[in-house]
């Protein structure tokens, strides 16, 4: 029933409405204000107080109304201003808001929530130095503001200022130490500063206080999963998955996580769903998890575009950069893996093999570990840039003005790569190369760093950037790695000495069911075989232990070789071997070029999408177009003829050992020409304002570069 009105007593009405404002009644107090507003028109504090009702109600609109009309009356109300302000944020007429911010501030310079209010409508603005100004003085006014600090560190990790984040969330854990969102924000600063034991608990700390929250258990997972705690992950994957089915691309990564320790319970029918759903045009999936899960390339690309649309929105207020034309060509190469990592080690040759007198090579390090290899690529770059606390305008904003001619992503879709920077146009010409095997899906891409087996007639349609197409292979590899221990033997390392060994030293999530299933054949038809994979976590040792018994293979013939930390090591134990199985759908990559180098021949079996075809391409560079197969039945065909043929097999090893350093995979110069002579035809059509195309470069061009560099 609603309160009634008394005309007799219109201090008591005004007061009873007040009340019920208080319990939140909206409706019932804007029925007695109303009435009040009959009796007294104009009345400044019931426009006011009406006003008021109709924002906690969010209708925006009428509080607009009766706000505006009670400033009229009476303009100096610097709460009416604010109240107004809000109305107007909510209705997305954001300059006329921040007038009102303005005008309330001038009247009581204190205000702490009209400067809180003023960072929110300037950050929709995209005026983010300032907004993070005036949260900053929301806070000095009002140390207990807590949305103010929330604010504030969310600013700062998108300026990548981590460091400040922490500390702010750190000071406003002072103020309330049981609020979930403010250790969740933390938790995201210590992630992004690599901290991830005590990320992981700012997380578990969140999720107790508020044991609803799905992207606390979310954060939980990715936490875990840089801890290798990967079946912890999975569990806190699907618990966030429970609670809020709808988050963006989880199921992709739970599957990832099932995939990190070889659990393939019901996985066949997970990654059927989740590609249907995919194929619809939900965001269902990370598109480096898509390339393990599935070899469509037509859902690759689907999950990439989608992605992309979610993760980085094209920005048009940047104007497309133009080269300057004189000087040399300026190149700069992103990556968050210049440090021990295969994009590392595989591309330290080409920056120290280009062409310093036409080129000027940037590296810009978007990660935070630094050791030996980050400092020899210091070394190889005429200029080095640390990005790792540099927002993602700023650094595109640096490459601008440097006159950065090719912007070169090493990364794409994986950790930490800054997609951002590429999207506000850091240079005329965008690249990507190496490190994703895949389209971007991204409308600022420019071109794709390929060849003719990774990116084939069949699957061309599949990739939104234009191609270059390598003479051999896309890979670039370092021919200077050194391999060392010549004198270990198979007894080190728990490998019988008679058997046919054959391995495979690609991560854990790269094993499907179906390539295992294979590999089982595979034993099963060579009893005298052993099978040496890569021991990354103990949940995956024993699900693929637990496999082999499955399929009547005694699990003692798996043998799981330790991670060493001397890389010239690791390449020496691969000449213990005796055929390296490929996986697929994402097949070798740095590992295959790992094993070739070392004179381990690789067995492939060529899939459809570009990660699956990687080994092929790398296999016809080395000279072995005969490991490539096209059906499980010739991989495992061959893999067992290659152990009963003994001679055959000893002729393909001493084939490689003969051509290895002449073969053009492990040309590093020739490749890095090849490159340098894309970059040479991208900037000739950039120059004269053609659109990008296919690249087609043949091996003359790449033997013959000087003379394309004088055309230029």
């Amino acid at each position: 029933m609603s309160p009634q009105v008394s005309v007799q007593n219109p201090a008591q009405d005004f007061q009873t409405a007040r009340e019920l404002v208080q319990a939140g009644r909206w409706p019932q107090a804007a029925a007695i204000f109303g009435s009040l507003l009959a009796q007294y028109p104009g009345d400044p504090r019931l426009l006011l107080e009406l006003g008021n009702v109709r924002l906690n109600m969010q209708d925006f609109r009428q509080a607009e109304q009766w706000l505006a009309a009670s400033l009229a009356r009476e303009p100096n109300q610097p709460y009416a201003r604010l109240n107004l302000a809000i109305a107007l944020q909510h209705l997305r007429r954001y300059p006329e808001a921040l007038d009102n911010l303005r005008q309330a501030l001038a009247i009581k310079p204190d205000l702490a929530a009209a400067h809180f209010e003023s960072g929110c409508v300037l950050r929709q603005l995209g005026q983010t130095e300032a907004a993070l100004q005036s949260f900053k003085q929301a806070i000095a006014h009002d140390p207990g503001l807590l949305a103010a600090h929330i604010n504030l560190g969310v600013i700062l990790q998108e300026q990548h200022r981590h460091h400040e984040a922490l500390d702010c969330f750190q000071t406003a854990l002072g103020v309330d130490p049981a609020h979930a969102d403010l250790h969740y924000n933390q938790a995201n600063s210590l992630m992004q500063l690599r901290r991830y034991p005590e990320a992981l608990q700012a997380y578990q700390l969140s999720a107790a206080l508020n044991p609803g929250s799905a992207k606390a258990h979310n954060g939980m997972a990715f936490a875990q999963t840089f801890l290798k705690q990967y079946r912890a992950a999975a569990e806190s994957y699907r618990a966030a998955l429970a609670l809020q089915p709808e988050i963006e691309f989880l199921p992709g990564y739970q599957l990832r996580a099932q995939l990190q320790i070889c659990d393939w319970r019901d996985i066949d029918a997970q990654t059927a769903a989740m590609a249907q759903r995919a194929a619809q045009k939900e965001k269902v999936c990370s598109p480096l998890a898509m390339l393990t899960l599935c070899d469509d390339p037509y859902l690759q690309r689907q999950t990439a575009r989608l992605w992309t649309e979610a993760h980085y929105p094209r920005l048009k207020d940047l104007p497309p950069p133009r080269r300057a034309r004189d000087g040399k060509i300026r190149v700069a190469y992103f990556s968050a893996d210049f440090r021990t990592h295969p994009v590392a080690l595989l591309s330290a040759g080409l920056f120290e093999h280009h062409d310093k007198n036409n080129y000027e090579i940037t590296g810009v390090y978007l990660g935070l570990e630094q050791d030996a290899i980050t400092l020899r690529l210091k070394n190889a770059f005429d200029v080095f840039i640390d990005a790792s606390a540099i927002s993602d305008t700023e650094l595109a904003q640096i490459c601008r003005d440097m006159h950065i001619d090719i912007a070169v992503t090493l990364g794409g879709h994986t950790a930490d790569a800054r997609l951002g920077v590429f999207a506000r146009r850091a240079a005329p010409i965008q690249v990507s190369y190496l490190g994703y095997a895949g389209t971007l899906g991204a409308p600022f891409m420019d071109y794709l760093i390929a060849d003719a087996t990774v990116v084939n007639a069949a699957n061309r349609e599949f990739f939104d950037e234009r191609i270059v197409y390598l003479p051999h292979s896309f890979m670039i590899t370092d021919n200077t790695r050194p391999i060392d221990g010549d004198s270990i033997r198979r007894q080190d390392f728990g490998l019988p000495d008679a058997a046919m060994v054959y391995c495979c030293f690609n991560n854990s999530y790269k094993i499907s069911p179906a390539s295992f299933a294979s590999w089982m054949n595979i034993l099963r038809q060579v009893p005298s075989s052993v099978l040496w994979l890569s021991e990354h976590n103990p949940d995956a040792a024993a699900n693929l232990q637990n496999a082999a018994a499955a399929f009547g293979v005694a699990p003692a013939r798996l043998i799981f070789a330790k991670r060493l930390p001397d890389m010239t090591a690791h390449l020496a134990r691969h000449r213990l071997a005796d055929l390296f199985l490929d996986t697929l759908p994402y097949n070798a990559h740095a590992s295959a070029c790992d094993a070739l180098w070392a004179g381990l021949p690789v067995l492939t079996q060529a899939g459809r999408g570009f990660a699956g075809r990687v080994a092929a391409s790398v296999l016809h560079a080395a000279g072995l177009p005969e490991l490539v197969t096209n059906t499980p039945d010739e991989y495992q065909a061959l893999a067992i003829n290659l152990a009963e043929n003994r001679p055959r097999l000893a002729a393909v090893k001493q084939r490689l050992a003969a051509s290895r350093l002449s073969s053009p995979l492990f040309d590093t110069e020739c490749t890095t020409h090849a490159i340098e002579q894309a970059y040479l035809i991208m900037l000739q059509r950039q120059r004269q304002n053609l659109a990008p195309e296919d690249i087609i470069i043949n091996a003359y061009q790449a033997a013959n570069l000087k003379e394309y560099v004088n055309d230029m």
